[in-house]
């Protein structure tokens, strides 16, 4: 436990140093991770998302008892194209992260109705 905690801590500290000073990062259960993108389209969300996924790829754990190098899946949704409440948000999002990790993990996927 102690070495997957120290793993999400680097997750954690990778994924905010992706991102912009306005955004908000927040771990939202589990391995999960919600990023908030003030003011951004979805095309612009997509150079953070590469950029998040660069930063957690680039992560070399040091504890022998991580026996994989750490990935992340990321799906994107946008406040109001593709979702009318907070909920949908997250729920459209997520939806999108499930289809990247169908897709063979390690990518960034856009939510699409």
């Amino acid at each position: 436990h102690v070495a997957g905690d120290e793993m999400l801590k680097s997750v954690s500290r990778a994924i905010r140093g992706a991102v912009r000073g306005m955004d908000i990062v927040a771990r939202y259960g589990g391995e999960e991770f919600n990023v908030l993108l003030p003011h951004t389209t979805k095309e612009e969300s997509w150079v953070i998302a590469e950029r998040i996924r660069e930063s957690v790829e680039a992560l070399h754990p040091d504890s022998s008892a991580i026996n994989e190098l750490p990935t992340i899946s990321v799906g994107i949704a946008e406040f109001p194209i593709d979702a009318k409440s907070i909920d949908e948000l997250i729920n459209n999002a997520d939806r999108a992260m499930y289809t990247a990790k169908k897709l063979g993990k390690n990518r960034v996927v856009f939510y699409e109705r």
